[in-house]
């Protein structure tokens, strides 16, 4: 069975789908599950400004607010702090549920590629000549067969974590949107601006000290790999 190796010009997106393609049914579950989550998340602080607004002056005025609370509007409830208030707690529990089968989906995914990748490169050694397996450290092996899908399962984790946060600043950034446009356009050339700076200046130290783990890795796996032996 052969491992693919993954080169500058394909690495991280063509590697990412490589490794998800056969798990198509758990990556849809996981993106269903992450967009529901984080739409509910943001529509139940969406929910908060009628409430204020009811408080404050006693009916909803804004057209934001007056489309948040459809809903509501169309059973004549949308002025009843009681009904307001039981349907965002209602949207938390649904959010709240929604947000456990996300994370059961991305467990399960980032298991089942870090299973696979185990396989893979199990077969792969026991496939090779004996001529060539012996000539490789023990060490190495080792630690290619179970420190780097690790690895991988942790860098997936992380990756699905930034999914997670993305699509909610997403979701956030829609309702700040619709509540004021200027304020929304400042506060994202700032961060754009903040964020282009931080992101040329760390990617390169991050792919070059992620090279130098590995060779450590490796080293210290066939050292102590010799030593038992």
């Amino acid at each position: 069975m052969k491992i693919k190796q993954a080169n500058k010009s394909s690495f991280p997106l063509k590697y990412l789908v490589d490794l998800t393609k056969p798990f198509k049914a758990t990556v849809a579950m996981f993106f269903s599950t992450l967009i529901l989550s984080s739409f509910l998340e943001s529509f139940g602080i969406a929910m908060m400004f009628p409430l204020i607004e009811i408080i404050l002056n006693g009916e909803s005025e804004s057209q934001f607010s007056k489309a948040i609370t459809y809903p509501l509007k169309m059973i004549g409830a949308e002025r009843d702090i009681i009904n307001i208030s039981l349907f965002i707690l209602l949207i938390i529990f649904v959010k709240v549920l929604f947000r456990l089968l996300n994370t059961y989906f991305s467990n399960k995914l980032i298991f089942c590629i870090r299973k696979m990748l185990m396989v893979k490169i199990n077969d792969y050694y026991l496939l090779m000549p004996y001529g060539q397996i012996i000539k490789k450290k023990q060490g190495i092996i080792l630690n290619n067969i179970i420190n780097e899908p690790h690895k991988t399962g942790n860098a997936l984790l992380k990756l699905t974590e930034f999914l997670v946060s993305f699509f909610l600043i997403l979701f956030y950034y829609v309702v700040m949107l619709l509540t004021d446009i200027t304020v929304t356009l400042i506060f994202t050339i700032g961060s754009v601006i903040v964020y282009i700076l931080f992101a040329s200046a760390s990617k390169k130290w991050a792919f070059m000290f992620g090279k130098k783990e590995l060779a450590y890795n490796q080293e210290i796996s066939a050292i102590g790999a010799e030593s038992v032996s």
